[in-house]
């Protein structure tokens, strides 16, 4: 099923939606993927102010929902300016609130066109591979979980290649890298989707593999931890994502406290190296303790 089916919202009132599909959990996941509730609050935002682009995103998770329920956002004005509009969005779940966001929406894209945007060099993609060819590369995960892995990898919404150390936080020398790299696109989309979409859809990606990379930077293996949630996420959005095409992700662990609290900062970058985003990530995850060898 492609992006857009998975994230369609039916319009309820002119500021209040509902999802058409059940808020699907990720594989061998317990709660409502972030993301989806990340980009289908934008997607009511944007719907109930037709005509303006995002400026920026910030999102507090407030409460796991529930994968088998549909989601409402309900789409509060905040304040509307003569070029920016701030407004709230509700996610809410049976009259639970799930999630709470506020955006900052402008008429059109406000960046000065003489002014360059951040650019990178874009590393060689040979140095990656596709996700599903990595996954036996981890020793803990097998039989059903496995097979949906791969199978969402390979037919997922979105197209992911990542380093050959991704699965198994396991680094030249033992010694694990500052930033984290991959590529990843949209499945079926081209660059006839809706400005409005593509947002929406750079947006649903941001909180796939953000969080989930923490263990790479602790020479751990992926979903190694005991507990993992997002507490908040920030977006800021500089151009109009080319989803159809490679976007390359570098990503940081800034912090990790004594609390289980870690923060991680992700830049993207067009295919012709042009940043067009960066967001920042909170979230609480616990890891198993390592046992030290007796000799």
């Amino acid at each position: 099923m492609n992006l857009q089916k998975i994230l369609q919202l039916v319009p309820i009132t002119k500021t209040s939606f509902v999802s058409k599909l059940p808020s699907a959990a990720p594989v061998a996941g317990r709660v409502t993927f972030g993301g989806t509730l990340l980009a289908q609050s934008l997607w009511a935002a944007l719907k109930t102010h037709s005509g303006m682009v995002p400026v920026s995103l910030q999102t507090y998770f407030i409460s796991g929902g529930d994968p088998n329920l549909c989601t409402e956002y309900s789409v509060t004005t905040l304040r509307k300016g003569g070029s920016h509009i701030h407004a709230q969005i509700s996610a809410t779940q049976k009259s639970k609130l799930v999630a709470t966001s506020v955006v900052l929406l402008a008429k059109e894209a406000s960046y000065d066109k003489t002014h360059s945007l951040a650019k990178t060099i874009l590393p060689d993609k040979s140095q990656f591979q596709k996700a599903h060819q990595l996954v036996p590369l981890h020793p803990d995960i097998s039989g059903i979980v496995a097979s949906k892995l791969v199978t969402n990898f390979k037919s997922g919404p979105l197209d992911y290649q990542f380093p050959p150390s991704m699965f198994t936080g396991v680094h030249p020398k033992g010694i694990s890298p500052k930033e984290l790299q991959y590529y990843v696109k949209v499945r079926d989309s081209s660059e006839e989707d809706e400005t409005a979409f593509k947002y929406v859809a750079l947006t649903y990606f941001s909180d796939s593999y953000c969080l989930l990379t923490l263990p790479w930077f602790k020479n751990r293996l992926l979903y190694s931890h005991k507990f993992s949630t997002s507490l908040d996420h920030t977006i800021h959005y500089y151009a109009v994502p080319k989803i159809n095409e490679d976007i390359l992700l570098k990503i940081r662990l800034i912090e990790s406290d004594a609390q289980n609290r870690h923060m991680l900062r992700a830049d993207y970058f067009d295919s012709n190296g042009e940043q067009i985003a960066s967001i920042s990530q909170q979230g609480l995850v616990v890891f198993p303790e390592i046992k030290d060898s007796k000799l």
